[in-house]
């Protein structure tokens, strides 16, 4: 997920620098790359930090006990897999995977 935010950070200024080169103000520009890109960027960054933080905080010494700590690691990382499933279309646009193979993988996880 961190290099689908990288690769979202760069696709909205690469958008925002070609629009404004195009003539845009800088307010069109950055209006425009609100509605294309800099939506998917915003909800990308916080889920990923989001998911950062929480399997952070299952390591603090004392606060879940082992077979807790298990299911809520799986938890993680189910919620981290349908994240990314929502992000397929972008991960194929920008590159980050080009087959259906990694669509399968994740879709065996879930059914």
């Amino acid at each position: 997920m961190e290099n689908l935010v990288t690769r979202l950070l760069k696709a909205t200024y690469d958008f925002v620098t070609v629009e404004v080169a195009n003539g845009k103000t800088q307010f069109q520009a950055r209006n425009d790359s609100q509605f294309f890109l800099a939506k998917d960027l915003a909800m990308a960054f916080i889920e990923t930090t989001s998911l950062a933080r929480f399997l952070t905080d299952l390591d603090v010494a004392g606060l879940y006990n082992e077979p807790e700590k298990e299911v809520l690691n799986h938890l993680g990382y189910l919620y981290g897999l349908s994240n990314l499933e929502k992000y397929i279309p972008q991960l194929l646009k920008l590159g980050i995977i080009s087959s259906g193979k990694f669509v399968d993988e994740i879709h065996k996880v879930f059914y």
